[in-house]
């Protein structure tokens, strides 16, 4: 026998798992669409065995015009599916005549029962004109099916009459089929505090065509044969057979599900209880061993630091010396005998010697105080063309020495706020830094530009020596030792641009480089932009 092909048109009625579950009962999904007009062309190029139509899709006509439709053209049995069983809608799907009606309520269980029902209602339709044994092997199909059901399953009309009941209806209740049909199901399994709410809802079913009883599941307790009380679920779902109106139930006993869930709302309650406890435990670990991360981390920083400093002070900070006495004791010692150019070249190297020692010492006291955090921040507007050129001042005679082109491009009303004496180091430093690594017809210049969020971008450049990448990465970091001798073998600590960071960072810039070798260097930072306003004339 050919499996039953069923044609969904629906949009968001399914639950996941229902195709997956009819399949695996033998059903054969041949399409899903959902709108009116590609279920008629389906209709068309598959021919459905039966239809499960949503009322409200999409298209020019609703479901339930679509199902009138269907009816008059093809005579294929439609099941309405629907949120809600309002009264007016209810009479509308009666019109059609269809073969069922399902909610959301249903499992995937009872949703194959309806379609097997309905689909069984339409071959019993069918087959009246032919022989009474294919009726029967229909009927028997039906049932085995039902009866194959966990849940119990019965069928009562409007009075609450029990016209059928499944195998499992046995087991749950106690009760065999003989024993019940014909009798009234409120009667029977209903226990005593239920029974007039169920039998109003049946009454109100009947007199008014209220179907409000079958909107949800139904959580009451019911009596075995043996008089024994226990808790079920009971769905009912209308149905039409013959024209005539009737319910479909189906119940489970739901005993051991209450007390698993009262046995599993104790154990949630214990855990959660652990949990809180492990939660607090973990979050004090955490936060204790972030502490100590954050401990152990400047503790490395600080022994860098440390060992930096020795490293200047017993190497960098030497060499010059070395040289200032090496000179000055020729100097006292040999003067005689020295003539006036070499006396001279003498006082240049000393001059030279002091120079470098006055540097660094001058930035290992800015480092040093920075990194014990006594550095103070006094930000003001400042006239950036006069720092810049106040520094420049210091480097017009080395610049000639070396045949270096000096240029500055600064805006004469070009503000800026930040500490005038960190931006005097910055500057100082950086333009040390480029004629170090210039040469003769070389060029260094400075330059300023404007943001659009308001910062303003300095630049000191030179056409110079230029660095390689792997140099870059170690410039700005003190665990990294990198002092690369000048173009005239000047020799310095690799900490004027470690200097220049921070100060830069604490004057609310960044600083950046790029460089390329043999093509020169560029160091930018930025600082914020000053009020001119705030100027004294």
């Amino acid at each position: 026998m050919n499996s039953p092909k069923i044609l969904f048109v629906q949009k968001d009625f399914l639950s996941n798992g229902l195709i997956p579950f009819l399949e695996s009962k033998g059903f054969e999904i041949i399409d899903n669409v959902d709108s009116s007009n590609k279920a008629l062309k389906s209709i068309k190029k598959n021919q459905p065995d039966i239809i499960l139509i949503d009322i409200n899709i999409k298209g020019e006509i609703d479901g339930i015009e679509t199902a009138d439709r269907i009816r008059k053209d093809w005579g294929i049995p439609v099941v309405f599916l629907s949120n809600s069983t309002g009264q007016s809608l209810i009479d509308r799907a009666k019109q059609s005549k269809p073969y069922g009606f399902i909610t959301k309520k249903f499992s995937d269980e009872e949703i194959a029962i309806q379609i097997e029902f309905a689909l069984n209602i339409h071959r019993s339709e069918l087959d009246r004109i032919e022989s009474n044994e294919e009726i029967k092997s229909g009927t028997e199909m039906f049932r085995s099916i039902v009866n194959a059901s966990r849940d119990a399953i019965f069928f009562i009309d409007r009075q609450g009459v029990i016209s059928f009941w499944n195998n499992a209806a046995t087991k749950v209740f106690g009760y065999s089929e003989n024993e019940v049909i014909g009798k009234v199901f409120t009667d029977l399994v209903v226990e005593n505090s239920y029974k007039n709410d169920f039998s109003d809802g049946l009454r109100t079913w009947k007199e008014k065509d209220d179907f409000r009883m079958f909107d949800s599941v139904l959580e009451l307790y019911a009596i075995r044969q043996n008089g024994y009380v226990f808790p079920i679920e009971l769905v009912l779902s209308p149905l039409k057979i013959c024209n005539v109106w009737g319910a479909c139930g189906f119940a489970k006993d739901v005993t051991l599900r209450l007390e698993t869930d009262e046995e599993m709302h104790k154990l949630i309650e214990e855990l959660q209880v652990t949990k809180d406890l492990t939660e607090q435990n973990a979050s004090e670990m955490i936060e204790l061993n972030s502490k100590l991360s954050e401990s152990e981390e400047h503790l490395r920083e600080l022994n860098v630091s440390k060992d930096r400093f020795f490293s200047i002070i017993s190497h960098d900070l030497r060499g010059p010396f070395q040289g200032l006495l090496a000179y000055s004791e020729i100097l006292s010692n040999d003067t005689e005998n020295l003539s006036i150019d070499e006396i001279n070249d003498f006082a240049n190297a000393i001059n030279q010697s002091a120079h470098s020692v006055f540097k660094l010492l001058e930035n290992l006291l800015h480092w040093s105080r920075i990194q014990r955090g006594v550095i103070e921040y006094f930000p003001q507007d400042i006239p950036f063309k006069l720092v810049v050129d106040s520094n420049i001042d210091l480097y017009t005679t080395r610049v000639e020495q070396k045949k270096v082109k000096l240029i500055s491009d600064i805006p004469n009303d070009l503000c800026v706020l930040g500490d005038v004496n960190m931006l005097n180091t910055v500057i100082r430093n950086l333009l040390s830094n480029a004629v170090k690594f210039t040469t003769a017809g070389d060029e260094i210049g400075i330059t300023a530009n404007t943001t659009d969020n308001g910062e303003i971008l300095i630049s000191v450049y030179d056409t110079g020596v230029g660095m390689s990448q792997d140099v870059i990465e170690k410039l700005f970091k003190i665990d990294h030792h990198h002092s690369t001798p000048g173009t005239d073998e000047e020799q310095g600590s690799g900490l004027g641009l470690i200097l220049c960071k921070d100060l830069v960072e604490k004057n609310k810039g960044e600083i950046s480089v790029e460089s390329e070798e043999g093509k020169g260097t560029t160091f930018t930072f930025s600082i914020p932009k000053g009020n001119t306003d705030n100027i004294a004339l």
